[in-house]
């Protein structure tokens, strides 16, 4: 094969490479905003509710964030 081919194919490698690693960025940036979002609207709505819900749904919520954290710990 003559140089050109390889350095060609090593490129091709690269942008494949770089293109996953934005797409998974890409990925957690949109998950993040989507559980903020979810956050957001579901305290104003369990905010019109008794405390003790809301204390139930907070701690829910602290397992949720602890599991997504250690999912991207796994995948870095």
């Amino acid at each position: 094969m003559p140089k050109n081919a390889t350095n060609k194919k090593n490129d091709i490698i690269n942008c494949v490479s770089t293109c996953l690693l934005i797409g998974v960025v890409v990925v957690i940036v949109v998950v993040v905003v989507v559980v903020v979002v979810v956050v957001v609207v579901v305290v104003v709505v369990v905010g019109s509710t008794s405390p003790v819900q809301f204390l139930i749904f907070l701690s829910k919520l602290q397992s949720i964030i602890l599991f997504s954290k250690s999912l991207l710990v796994k995948q870095s």
